[in-house]
């Protein structure tokens, strides 16, 4: 993921009060500059930020190696998917697709499935797991 630090330093600031954003909004801001890790790596990164609360060149040294490395993580997802896709076609089923976000890693809740199938545009009852990588994980 290409990492646009002025993109980063106004998503920055709309959270900051004062040069600081508070550590409650701390999931929130990494989430909205583009990056989705799970609630144990964001505790992660919170904690080497110094607690949360930090100023933006604290935000940028935790965040932005974590920005670099998004992209080889869409590639892991992608590989992941891949393992349903029986002919090569770039497609999975709806319902092994469903099966995958609810059942490995981080299980998806209902609503959060919910909001995933809304995004996703099922083709004669098949995804494009590629696309829908690189449109939640990317930087497309």
């Amino acid at each position: 993921m290409k990492v646009n630090e002025k993109e980063m330093q106004m998503t920055f600031s709309t959270y900051a009060k004062g040069g600081l954003i508070a550590a409650k909004d701390f999931n929130k801001v990494i989430r909205a500059v583009g990056l989705n890790p799970t609630e144990a790596s964001a505790a992660e990164l919170k904690k080497k930020s110094g607690g949360g609360a930090c100023d933006f060149d604290a935000f940028k040294k935790v965040v932005v190696p974590e920005m670099e490395k998004a992209k080889d993580n869409v590639d892991k997802i992608i590989d992941s998917f891949s393992v349903f896709d029986q002919d090569g076609s770039g497609l999975i089923p709806v319902t092994e697709f469903r099966h995958v976000l609810c059942t490995m890693g981080e299980a998806l809740s209902q609503e959060e499935m919910a909001e995933v199938m809304s995004e996703v545009e099922p083709a004669d009852g098949k995804i494009d797991y590629r696309e829908f990588s690189n449109m939640i994980f990317g930087d497309e």
